[in-house]
């Protein structure tokens, strides 16, 4: 129940559980008799990049307890842009995600003797791959206090509210961040824990972080709990052997890599930058780590930050001007309800 949804609908699903690790994370196949959590399907690795800011991993299948080298999933953040000003945060995180199953084809390999053999070598599939560009854009505002004329503006800090927009250029998947209410802001950015992808009214996944208590002041990295809907199972078998591929075909592969971007903490514990444009929306202009004193331009707004994504299409960002109106708008119809009754 700590990772996963409860319910009778989800009961046949696929539960895999991504366990934080050294350079990358297992994803098990959850057994709530096994002390580890379940047995190792996945392994997450880095790979090297020319930045810090374009981190890339890959997905291997783990074989009888080992990693193999067979890579069946990539994962690349390709762009990742901030804004700050007092008031306001937005972050902007583009993924390139590629999925893949594996065959086996015979290929030349020259030994030490320099002497040719050609033997059956697994290889990735160019038939059978899935790929997406996934969007996720993460917005926070604080609610304008009144100040006197002539003074500079002035925000609560207690109330936040936090936003999350995630699309993908596959026009019939839809990603939805929930919360209980229905509404889509939350109070603080850590409670924005719970994913489901769909395709039309059909849910396809779920995720859930779960973080766990002694993180305080040091760097936090939540397990990942995906339920995979069984109606996505492998109809047949790939040309060389399910072992190449694990236990999910190449679409359920992408969907897990989708729920792996958007927990990208659960594969890194190199932190980014958002915690000091964060820090930079709640200082008081002129204060310590305020946009003034990182020197951050505060002339801008969402239109802005669309025109420099102009090359990323299916990027969503959420208007709080229409949100506000509409959340005035409920509030007066619950009046007008109250006052007939």
């Amino acid at each position: 129940a700590t990772y996963f949804q409860e319910g009778k609908e989800y009961d046949s699903w696929t539960k895999l559980l991504c366990c934080p690790a050294v350079m990358g994370c297992t994803v098990v196949l959850f057994n709530t008799r096994n002390p580890k959590g379940g047995e190792a399907q996945y392994k997450i690795k880095t790979r090297f990049s020319h930045s810090e800011s374009i981190p890339r991993y890959e997905l291997h299948t783990v074989d009888k307890g080992e990693v193999q080298k067979w890579i069946v999933a990539h994962l690349s953040k390709s762009e990742t842009h901030y804004r700050a000003k007092p008031g306001e945060f937005v972050r902007v995180e583009v993924w390139e995600l590629a999925s893949n199953s594996m065959t086996f084809e015979s290929r030349r390999r020259q030994t030490a003797m320099h002497c040719t053999t050609i033997a059956d070598r697994p290889t990735p599939s160019a038939q059978d791959m899935k790929m997406a560009n996934m969007c996720i854009v993460t917005q926070a505002k604080l609610e304008r206090l009144h100040s006197r004329p002539k003074e500079p503006d002035r925000f609560d800090h207690e109330n936040q509210k936090w936003v999350q927009t995630i699309t993908v250029d596959r026009k019939h998947l839809r990603i939805v961040v929930e919360r209980k209410k229905n509404r889509p802001e939350f109070k603080r950015a850590k409670d924005m824990v719970n994913m489901s992808i769909f395709a039309g009214e059909q849910e396809l996944c779920r995720a859930r972080k779960q973080s766990f208590a002694g993180t305080v002041g040091s760097v936090e990295q939540p397990y990942l709990g995906v339920q995979l809907n069984n109606c996505l199972s492998r109809t047949s078998d790939p040309i060389g052997g399910e072992e190449l591929m694990g236990i999910l075909n190449t679409y359920q592969l992408l969907l897990l890599s989708m729920c792996l971007a958007w927990s990208q903490s659960t594969m890194t514990w190199n932190t980014d930058l958002s915690q000091r444009f964060v820090n930079a929306m709640v200082a008081n202009p002129g204060d310590p780590g305020s946009a003034e004193e990182m020197n951050l331009s505060v002339q801008w707004d969402t239109d802005d930050v669309k025109q420099r994504l102009k090359h990323v299409p299916h990027a969503s960002f959420y208007n709080w001007v229409e949100a506000k109106e509409k959340e005035e708008e409920d509030e007066d119809e619950d009046s007008e309800a109250e006052a007939e009754v």
